[in-house]
């Protein structure tokens, strides 16, 4: 595919983020088998891939009109066109603007818009997209020609030039009105269509939003130990992000882990935003600082002052304004964290090794967040899994980067055993009197049922 030629995308983008797409194809083996199978129904599928792809990606793309494009993409604008004002894009773009993962992931449900396009436009699109091709091809055919025409010295060459021309140009008028009557049946079929159309595109749409969704939420909770930018979201680099969406695309399992754990963690960090009322803290000092909750009586009632009410916002702007410092009782887990989820056959009902399973992942993240270590186990009963049999396996994950494929696959173990709750209890309290486990916070997760 030619990223140089700007004139064969409808939507405005660089050469340089066009090529980026295309260069992270080989790494997604599945966008080369779409696209072939793309192209079945739409010739130039390749181009709407990567329109597609700089839609999500930028921040601010814009479609291009008809004038600013080559006829055979008109048929990639008109389902850009559509596309541009549907909310379903919006809350798309929302986890997809440059976020190159979970772009290319959506990228992967365009096929679904164009095979759940009625068969009549279908059939239109291609028509108008093959004929509109012959005639571009002609079009610039003959622009060569001309160019050779020019060059050549009268004689037999520019004679034998001319005469090709001739007949190029020939060709050309049928060739354009074939292309203008298949318009006209793009536009009748688009029209007629027009609700079947929007459907087939909200529907897609739809799925690239959950599966960009279960791709971002797979990264937070098995990334986490590279770290987190300003908003609390992991920076986790290009190749781990595709490694971690290559696992989920393989294991159903993992996946529904990885979506149960996402919304844990949507709550959770939705609690955390939440500033708590203090209102039984005792007040201890005085200190510097910018919150107005926390301002000085003092400084209060200058608030009601017409001109020293501007020097307190000043002060309040630059982290000087005279506040109270106040000191809770409420105890925060800081610590490390033992976990350990059951693994008996019982687990296996209504899904509780999934849901138990997530809430570990989302204690590991509050270790990595807590920069503590995290100790995993699943246990069941003696002879059902672990090292000899056991009956429990258990890891440590430091928060290092690059841990993440070995937190999935510890994430996959399930013993299908008994349940034997003396085997975790041993091994959190040995744990406990290790030296990086002090204080730890110790959950265990099970269902309940034993013998």
């Amino acid at each position: 595919m030619n990223t140089s030629n700007d004139r064969l995308f409808s939507v405005s983008s660089t050469q340089s983020s066009r090529e980026k797409f295309v260069q992270s194809i080989p790494r997604a083996p599945d966008l080369l088998h779409l696209a072939d199978r793309g192209r079945m129904e739409f010739p130039k599928f390749d181009c709407l891939q990567t329109d597609f792809y700089s839609f999500l990606w930028q921040r601010q793309p814009r479609v291009k009109s008809r004038e600013e494009i080559l006829s055979p993409v008109e048929p990639n604008r008109r389902i850009l066109q559509q596309m541009e004002t549907m909310e379903e894009l919006h809350r798309l773009r929302s986890i997809t603007q440059h976020n190159h993962l979970n772009s290319l992931v959506s990228v992967r449900r365009l096929n679904g818009i164009v095979e759940g396009l009625p068969e009549e436009v279908r059939k239109a699109m291609k028509d108008y997209q093959s004929k509109s091709e012959t005639l571009e091809t002609l079009r610039r055919e003959l622009k060569n020609l001309r160019k050779l025409y020019k060059s050549l010295k009268p004689g037999p060459a520019r004679d034998r030039a001319e005469q090709v021309g001739k007949q190029v140009k020939e060709e050309s008028l049928p060739a354009l009105q074939g292309a203008s009557t298949a318009a006209e049946a793009m536009d009748k079929a688009m029209q007629t269509n027009e609700d079947a159309v929007r459907q087939a595109i909200r529907t897609a749409l739809g799925h690239a939003e959950q599966e960009a969704q279960d791709t971002q939420d797979a990264v937070e909770v098995f990334g986490p130990s590279w770290g987190f930018d300003g908003m609390g979201t992991t920076t986790v680099p290009d190749d781990a992000q595709t490694e971690i969406a290559r696992a989920l695309m393989q294991d159903e399992q993992l996946r529904r882990i990885a979506r149960i754990a996402g919304r844990i963690q949507r709550i959770q960090d939705r609690a955390k935003r939440t500033r708590v009322r203090h209102g039984f803290d005792e007040i201890v000092d005085t200190k510097l600082g910018r919150r107005l909750d926390e301002l000085v009586t003092e400084e209060l009632v200058k608030l009601s002052h017409p001109v020293l009410c501007a020097d307190v916002f000043r002060r309040m702007l630059n982290g000087s304004a005279v506040c109270y410092e106040r000191r809770g009782y409420e105890k925060e887990g800081k610590g490390p964290i033992i976990c350990f989820v059951d693994g008996s056959g019982s687990m296996e009902f209504g899904s509780a090794i999934l849901w138990a399973k997530a809430v570990a992942l989302a204690l590991y993240r509050e270790a990595c967040i807590r920069k503590q270590p995290f100790l995993y186990g699943h246990f069941s009963s003696v002879g059902c899994g672990g090292p000899n049999g056991s009956g429990i396996d258990q890891m440590i994950f430091s928060g290092q980067p690059g841990e993440h494929d070995r937190m999935m696959e510890f994430t996959r173990i399930f013993h299908r055993g008994g349940t034997d709750y003396r085997i975790p209890f041993t091994a959190a309290d040995m744990a406990l009197g290790a030296e990086n486990f002090r204080k730890a916070d110790v959950v265990f997760i099970s269902d309940g049922l034993f013998p």
